[in-house]
């Protein structure tokens, strides 16, 4: 496969339509795009491969194609277009393929997703266009082909992970064409199992042929349906696999959150109390405002209650006064006639003052008998009045609007932090965590189900196949066997038993080629190669870094994107299926020594083209004249004209 043109309209800040040639020489394979980080090469990148396979990233499929719609351009949302395209034109054995791949974005209805191909002069019917782009790299392999810095840093991982493994392997034996082999063995299975039919019928033997000959009908049928139960376990578990990486890409780029959308639920939790607090407090306002017609009555019941308290404080004073004279005038008195004092109870003498004394009282007495009257102390009156006035209501709605303004001040500060973090989260909630960790432990287990029935299916196929040779030994026993039957199903079982050997043969030849391949790759991109032994690559496509005693290193995550650029790389040569090779940010997490060996010992080996989309972090133009040279076959720069994010234009560097 090798690119030639790709095409994109209205897709992620590409506006209107644009075109760039891919086309470049085996002496020049190199393609460079320079653009720095936000101006879209990773929308260039998706917009690839959703052309090829119908899905944005490898964690995808092809169903979940409406967040397609978030990748239309802004600009010609605006001017009423809702149409993204991507085309690419490539070539393929020998015939120039055109590929489109359209969206309609329509506001409330699902995005409607087209594709057309043609080959030459010949339309290919859509129903088939994935499979014929499959035929050429399929989807489960592009991860080698098509792939980003995450990927890298996701590969080393995958491969130290017993479950993922297993679906590395099968991409990798995908690679290598294993599955073609093995697609051999199941037609010459089906040849094995129609020469026995054969042979059975031909035998003169009824009873026991009949007998050997059911038998041999129910272990094909029974082969059958294992097949047909294989594929469909292998597509469940394919389907969960990508699912798994999926809902793992979503919770790893929401753990970092969780703080954040803690404080979202304890805001969003206090603004609801603050907005109830606030309204019961208007309700309460609101009945004091009822009561409002009370503070008007208040003064003039006040102004009376201050007159009663006047009037009865001037007649207990003037009571009081008048018992004081008076018991004075009775002590006087007593004083003059003798006799006992009313207070003490002590006998009185007479005093010669007596006379005059008790004069006076009587005096002083009489002048307040006969001052003006005040009336008697009238307490009731005062209660009553007391109690019709209702001094709260200014204190209380003073104080309940006071605890608004707080309340409001409060929840303005919520709101700003709340509106802050959801910018951050941008759609993330807690429950959507528990969601993807609910489902990414349900996937684990259906994931677990279908490896542990696979195995259990090879097991009947070992057991199917024993069996069915033994029957065929048989067969070959009976006396009515014909020999031509007995020769030819012997024969194709001998091919059987050979093209196992073979297949088990060509996987093991093939996993030596790759880790040799593999160990001289790293050891050219590594800074201290006297270190290491290189890369150990076990029959499950395991892979460890040894030293030079063949002991297991450890490696910083640069190392481990080294080694997964080693393993692609080789893989990329023992590869039974050729194409170009694209890849965003590769070099991101690379010192400059580990770049330039990049660049010197790993791009060149890739192929016949190489696609580098590169920020200038990572690669600079002089550096790519240095280091890459004459294999710079073309060079592209993204820009934004305007500085306009929603507009990016592609222009020759």
């Amino acid at each position: 496969m090798h690119l030639q043109k790709l095409t994109l309209e209205n897709f992620g800040p590409y506006y209107g339509t644009q075109s760039v040639d891919l086309d470049v020489s085996r002496e020049a394979p190199v393609v460079l795009f320079y653009g720095e980080n936000t101006l879209g090469k990773t929308q260039l990148f998706s917009a690839l491969r959703w052309c090829m396979y119908g899905s944005l990233s490898s964690s995808q499929s092809q169903e979940e194609d409406s967040e397609v719609a978030a990748h239309l351009n802004n600009i010609a949302k605006r001017e009423g277009s809702n149409r993204i395209s991507v085309g690419l034109t490539f070539e393929h054995e020998g015939q120039v393929y055109v590929l489109n791949r359209v969206a309609i974005v329509e506001q409330g209805r699902p995005v409607a997703v087209t594709a057309s191909l043609r080959i030459g002069a010949s339309v290919v019917p859509s129903s088939t266009i994935d499979s014929v782009v499959g035929r050429i790299i399929h989807p489960q392999i592009a991860d080698f082909f098509l792939f980003d810095a995450e990927t890298l840093s996701r590969f080393y991982e995958r491969l130290a992970d017993d479950r993922q493994r297993g679906f590395i392997k099968e991409s990798i034996e995908q690679v290598l064409g294993i599955p073609a082999l093995q697609i051999a063995k199941r037609d010459i299975s089906e040849l094995v199992n129609d020469a026995l039919d054969r042979q059975a019928k031909a035998d003169k033997s009824v009873l026991e042929t009949q007998r050997i000959r059911q038998r041999l009908r129910k272990l094909a049928s029974e082969a059958s349906s294992l097949e047909r139960d294989r594929a469909e376990l292998q597509e469940t578990l394919t389907a969960a696999e990508r699912e798994l990486e999926r809902t793992r890409e979503a919770l790893q780029r929401a753990s970092g959150l969780e703080g954040d959308l803690r404080e979202q639920e304890t805001l969003e939790a206090q603004i609801s109390d603050g907005e109830r607090e606030i309204s019961q407090i208007k309700a309460e306002i609101k009945n004091l405002f009822a009561r409002g017609w009370m503070a008007v009555a208040n003064a003039r019941l006040s102004e009376k209650l201050d007159q009663v308290r006047s009037a009865n404080n001037v007649a207990s004073e003037r009571g009081r006064e008048i018992s004081e004279l008076r018991q004075k005038v009775a002590l006087l008195e007593g004083k003059r006639s003798g006799g006992v004092c009313p207070t003490c109870g002590q006998e009185l003498s007479a005093d010669p003052t007596v006379e005059t004394d008790l004069a006076t009282a009587r005096e002083a007495l009489g002048a307040v008998l006969a001052g003006s009257p005040s009336g008697e102390v009238d307490l009731r009156t005062e209660r009553r009045i007391a109690a019709l006035i209702d001094n709260s209501i200014l204190p209380d709605f003073t104080a309940k609007t006071r605890r608004i303004n707080e309340i409001s001040f409060l929840q303005f500060e919520r709101k700003g932090r709340l509106d802050s973090i959801s910018e951050r989260l941008k759609g993330h909630s807690l429950a959507e965590i528990r969601r993807l960790g609910s489902q990414q432990q349900d996937l684990t287990q259906v994931i677990k189900g279908s490896i542990s029935a696979l195995e259990k299916s090879r097991e009947d196929e070992i057991r199917i196949g024993q069996e069915q040779r033994r029957l065929a030994r048989q067969l070959e026993r009976l006396s009515g066997a014909d020999p031509k039957v007995v020769l030819e199903a012997t024969f194709l079982r001998l091919v059987q038993e050979s093209l196992d050997r073979t297949v088990d043969k060509f996987r093991e030849r093939v996993r030596v080629s790759v880790e040799d391949s593999a160990t001289d790759m790293f050891l050219g991109l590594i800074r201290d190669s006297g270190g290491y032994g290189g890369l150990q690559i076990g029959p499950d496509y395991r892979v460890n870094l040894v030293d030079t005693r063949g002991d297991m290193r450890p490696t910083s995550e640069g190392g481990k994107q080294l080694v997964a650029l080693s393993l692609i790389g080789a893989l990329k040569l023992a590869a039974a299926r050729g194409g170009p090779v694209v890849i965003d940010s590769p070099l991101g997490r690379l010192d400059l020594q580990h770049r330039e060996n990049v660049l010197r010992n790993w791009i060149p080996r890739l192929g016949t083209q190489a696609v580098l989309l590169v920020q200038s972090g990572e690669l600079t133009r002089s550096d790519a004249d240095r280091l890459l040279g004459t294999t710079v076959g073309r060079a592209y720069t993204i820009r934004r004209p305007s500085g306009d994010p929603e507009y990016a234009v592609i222009e020759s560097a």
